[in-house]
């Protein structure tokens, strides 16, 4: 049996919808560059600000054990939700 999603093909939308062509594609894709950016600047600058006040020492002692039961959490997840 065959995943839902084979034989589906999704286009970029935000490229088909400009009545003009190529000039609007390449100004959405320029404003989307840089908000995409900008974003993950303020997000990084606001982490970076407010790490010394987060105590993150009691989780770096059971790093590697959390994050592998993440990963095995996101493969059941998978297994469940693909049938």
């Amino acid at each position: 049996m065959q995943p839902r999603w084979i034989g589906r093909v999704r286009r970029p939308s935000y490229g088909l919808s400009w009545p003009i062509r190529w000039s609007g594609f390449v100004l959405l894709t320029a404003i989307l560059s840089v908000a995409t950016v900008a974003g993950m600047i303020v997000f990084t600058w606001l982490t970076l600000a407010g790490m010394p006040r987060i105590n993150l020492g009691r989780l770096e002692k059971y790093e590697l054990g959390l994050i592998s039961l993440l990963l095995c959490a996101v493969g059941v997840l998978i297994l469940l939700f693909e049938k």
